[in-house]
């Protein structure tokens, strides 16, 4: 699978879970930083992806990735609905709710393109 699409699967997934309309929009506000905790705790730990690629994808520095990881595992311990949030993220990710309608995306993108090359 694509880069772009992993960001974007863990990105709506973590969306849906914390009832936000754009994880990537400039606030401050702490639902909205929770939020992106833990996209990128899950971007970094489960899929590997490096703490710039990450931040490039934010449009944020790479040193705040590092510091939302780094404070994440502590907030995990301590705060039941970020906890739940992140559960439920990871649950919409291994279910695949999100991920049916981009493989069927993908396939109709890969059909239209082997159609013009016949």
């Amino acid at each position: 699978m694509k880069n772009s699409k992993v960001f974007e699967l863990v990105i709506n997934a973590v969306q849906f879970s914390a009832g936000l309309d754009d994880l990537k929009h400039k606030t401050r506000r702490r639902e909205y930083v929770d939020a992106r905790r833990i996209a990128y705790y899950i971007l970094r730990n489960v899929h590997g992806f490096s703490f710039q690629s990450i931040a490039k994808e934010f449009d944020k520095n790479h040193a705040s990735v590092i510091h939302g990881i780094r404070d994440f595992d502590f907030l995990l311990k301590s705060d039941k609905i970020l906890n739940e949030i992140y559960n439920q993220s990871c649950n919409r990710i291994a279910q695949g709710d999100i991920r049916k309608e981009q493989i069927m995306q993908e396939i109709q993108e890969l059909q239209a393109e082997f159609l013009t090359l016949i």
